[in-house]
């Protein structure tokens, strides 16, 4: 009874967050290794590499904000562009050092039950829950070269939906390698709180209590100094579109969960706020690079043991849940000169 109540309350006849993260840790892991099982044996395809390829319509200059909202509002342009698996990257030039805001798009299903080139079809989700983002993280790093990034640059990574997934993920796999300098990562609308990130790397979390999807990684997400969590309370207009994931989920609502975490009074949301003034002055003009990311052609079907596949999966994080686990390093933020 009082999970039909939680449910009858939530967003558009769809289940709120609470239940699913009630809901999904008995199911997630189980679920996940059944897919890899599936993909280990050819049924339905397989996840494999990327290849990355610069566009040669992406150039020009675009006006960004250093801000929660402003950063959001570049997964708003993929989001409204036709082409599909484009990755954008803005740099910004402050002399001696740069900043690289990676967006990453959300969920872009192909209809299909077969893996697909598109490395964020519904088997994105796959990748980024059970493969930590294996290939989107390595394409991103190829990216970011290719874009000219080095150590001294600061990357901020944004992804709104499965994009947050991926954020997360490349995240923490971009400092671990040393690289390159993860200064900040954005999501909104992910079930990302049960992904492990190292020490240090600051990552806020925007999350609506109506929207089932970010419960989807079945565990509350981490409160600690290098993590907040902004729930949106307004409740979704009785009248709103139902299609899709879900009223809840729609990105112009976390855009304005966006502006609440801007102008919050909370003393970590305003040293956040401080913090990405700093990197990303205000009315800054960056330099605009899109990536299409497709997954490498298959040359023959794959025949890996199924045991070989969840060998990739790690213990849980989270409760339930498959994650991988990253191994948490001690490192120094990035810092404004």
């Amino acid at each position: 009874p009082v999970g039909i109540e939680m449910w009858r309350r939530s967003g558009g006849g769809f289940p709120d967050r609470s239940v699913s993260e009630l809901t999904v840790p008995p199911f997630d892991g189980f679920l996940i290794e059944k897919l890899l099982e599936r993909l280990a044996d050819g049924r339905f395809g397989e996840l494999r590499p990327l290849d990355v390829a610069k566009l040669d319509d992406g150039g020009g200059t675009v006006p960004v904000t250093g801000s929660a909202r402003g950063l959001l509002e570049r997964s708003k342009v993929l989001l409204d562009a036709p082409d599909r698996g484009v990755v954008e990257i803005l740099t910004v030039d402050q002399g001696e050092r740069r900043v690289r805001i990676v967006t990453l798009p959300g969920m872009q299903d192909s209809g299909s039950l077969m893996v697909g080139p598109n490395p964020f079809d519904a088997y994105g989700n796959a990748e980024g829950r059970a493969r930590d983002s294996e290939y989107v993280a390595a394409a991103v790093a190829q990216a970011l070269r290719e874009s000219g990034a080095s150590a001294e640059d600061a990357v901020i990574l944004v992804g709104y939906s499965q994009g947050g997934i991926h954020a997360v993920n490349t995240g923490a796999r971009l400092t671990e390698s040393g690289e390159f300098s993860v200064a900040m990562v954005l999501t909104a609308g992910a079930p990302a709180g049960d992904r492990i990130t190292p020490d240090g790397l600051r990552v806020v979390h925007l999350e609506h209590y109506q929207d089932w999807v970010p419960g989807a990684d079945g565990t509350l997400n981490p409160d600690t100094a290098d993590r907040i969590t902004v729930t949106g309370r307004t409740p979704v207009p009785p009248d709103a579109v139902r299609d899709g994931l879900g009223p809840a989920h729609d990105l112009d609502l976390y855009l304005d969960l966006a502006n609440q975490a801007d102008a919050g009074k909370d003393r970590s949301l305003q040293e956040t706020a401080g913090y990405l003034g700093q990197i990303l002055p205000p009315a800054s003009i960056a330099a605009r690079s899109l990536f299409r990311f497709s997954r490498k052609p298959v040359s023959e079907p794959s025949r890996k043991p199924a045991a070989e596949l969840k060998s990739a999966v790690a213990p849980s994080a989270g409760r339930g849940s498959a994650t991988g686990g990253f191994r948490s390093v001690s490192r120094p933020p990035w810092r404004p000169r």
